[in-house]
């Protein structure tokens, strides 16, 4: 597979990314070892001993890899669901 371009969440507008991941269209999920990436769903470090979901997903018409701990991740995968 290619490689994704992705913008780091620094350079991201406050806020923009909470608003438009509810409509993120995964396209494919990995569940590896944390590595201190923040956590795009709640902003906090995943920690090395902690699993991390590695999403690359559809927003906007742009794909994203997104960072997720375990329980954000189920946390956004559920509402995901109930919205559909």
């Amino acid at each position: 597979m290619d490689r994704v371009d992705v913008t780091p969440r620094r350079q991201i507008p406050s806020g923009y990314l909470l608003a438009v991941l509810g409509s993120a269209r995964p396209l494919t999920a990995r569940k590896c070892s944390g590595r201190e990436e923040m956590c795009d769903f709640c902003g906090t470090p995943i920690a090395r001993l902690s699993a991390e979901f590695e999403v690359e997903a559809d927003l906007e018409g742009e794909r994203w890899r997104l960072h997720f701990h375990s329980s954000c991740y189920a946390t956004w995968w559920a509402a995901r669901s109930s919205a559909n």
